[in-house]
């Protein structure tokens, strides 16, 4: 309570309390709302190849769909400019964004964490949950949360809101630049002096490829092929995200269940499958480039080869027995698929594998040294097929798990922009 006093008047006690952030609007909502918006206002109005990109980036949440109108660079809006203003007002939009949600360096550890799980989906059942963080971040925790962060608290500070419908935490992207992440890298080692976070893990942008400016200059304009490109990565760090997440929550053993990295993402007739699999990914994510063999997958890591290799990428699994006992070990392919999914006939090559050819002594002859025999192709224990809205597990066929990559990463969206497309 408090009393307000305006010179000799005294003004009525007024109840003030910290107001946590509205509730995201749906798609059709921000479209209606947009109209209500606009009632009596000239020139007011969203332009259609940007409605989709600006929600995403807002999160749906009403404050910054409405700020998307504010007039950048002198005379046009980021909401009525076509594509052509966000080249001129993307920057501008997502500094004032920044701004609108400022988040402080001590609470580095728990923004982290609610970006990595709004941006994969990962359900929140109750908005009084703590919210699992890097052990090794504590240290950074100033004293207004201390241990034991809520997502109701989050919410309090600003730093998204919790859609109880949905059972989803949002975290609006657009907030959380690269530059905001590394502004927040910073320690209080006492006496004024500042201490850098050594290793970020992961970047907003690597799960948002649209969040430089560079990129979202591109917005509409990318090829199939392209877009496939800008999706592969991406989902991939979404995978690395989800398993921080569960390896954050229970720190005992590196090696988490395979159901909850990819949880929600299967379908339910499919569990018994995964549920034999458990994943190490804490050696983060490996691009390769050459050497794109199953043989070249790293160990505990992600590896992503791309499409020209004979599996787009690799996750390091196991299997265990009710003992414990370790019965396998090694890497499971994924198939990135974007568009057009492929069919059973299209998928069987990929229940194959190529490994190096274990080379023993090269035998000579008339014609000289012969040539190392040709890799053999081997069976894959499971392959996940991602694709980018859900598909039917094939009949019959257990090895192939079908994953529905909306349902843990937040670029399904730009399937639905290319050239011509609304």
């Amino acid at each position: 309570n408090a009393r307000m006093q305006y010179g000799d008047v005294a003004a009525t006690l007024a109840n003030i309390d910290k107001m946590q952030p509205l509730q995201p609007l749906s798609e059709e909502a921000h479209k209606n709302a947009v109209v209500s918006w606009g009632q009596g206002v000239k020139g007011w109005g969203i332009d259609a190849a940007v409605c989709k990109p600006i929600y995403h980036w807002a999160a749906g949440l009403p404050r910054l769909l409405l700020e998307s109108h504010s007039k950048f660079s002198g005379t046009m809006s980021l909401a009525n400019g076509s594509v052509k203003a966000v080249h001129r007002c993307f920057g501008e939009f997502q500094k004032r964004a920044s701004s609108l949600y400022e988040i402080r360096p001590e609470w580095f550890p728990y923004a982290v964490s609610c970006l990595l799980i709004s941006s994969t989906k990962l359900k929140v059942s109750n908005p009084d949950n703590r919210i699992p963080i890097n052990p090794d971040w504590k240290k950074f925790l100033g004293v207004s949360w201390g241990e034991g962060g809520t997502f109701r608290q989050a919410a309090g500070h600003s730093i998204g809101s919790y859609n109880s419908k949905d059972e989803l935490f949002v975290v609006p992207p657009i907030i959380f630049s690269d530059d905001v992440m590394k502004s927040l890298m910073v320690e209080d080692c006492g006496n004024g002096k500042m201490k850098k976070v050594q290793h970020t893990l992961i970047l907003p942008s690597q799960l948002h490829p649209y969040f430089t400016e560079a990129v979202a200059e591109q917005l509409g304009r990318s090829s199939p092929t392209e877009r496939g490109k800008q999706f592969e990565k991406p989902f991939l760090y979404a995978v690395y995200a989800r398993y921080l997440l569960a390896y954050w929550g229970n720190t005992d053993s590196k090696w988490v269940p395979l159901t909850q990295v990819f949880e929600g993402a299967f379908q339910q007739q499919q569990e018994d499958v995964m549920k034999g699999y458990e994943v190490n990914l804490s050696g983060g994510v490996h691009v390769a480039l050459t050497e794109l063999l199953y043989s070249n997958a790293v160990p505990n890591a992600i590896t992503y080869f791309g499409s020209s290799a004979h599996h787009d990428a690799y996750i390091y699994c196991r299997t265990v027995d009710d003992g414990s006992g370790v019965v396998w070990e090694g890497a499971v392919p994924l198939q990135l698929r974007h568009g057009r999914p492929k069919s059973y006939d299209e998928l069987k090559p990929q229940l194959m594998t190529i490994r190096v050819p274990k080379l023993g002594k090269q035998k000579k002859s008339d014609e000289g040294t012969k040539a190392p025999p040709a890799p053999q192709p081997e069976p894959v224990r499971l392959l996940l097929s991602v694709n980018h809205k859900q598909r039917d597990p094939i009949r019959d066929e257990e090895k192939i798990v079908m994953i529905d990559a909306d349902k843990m990463s937040s670029i399904a969206w730009l399937w639905l922009l290319a050239p011509g497309e609304q």
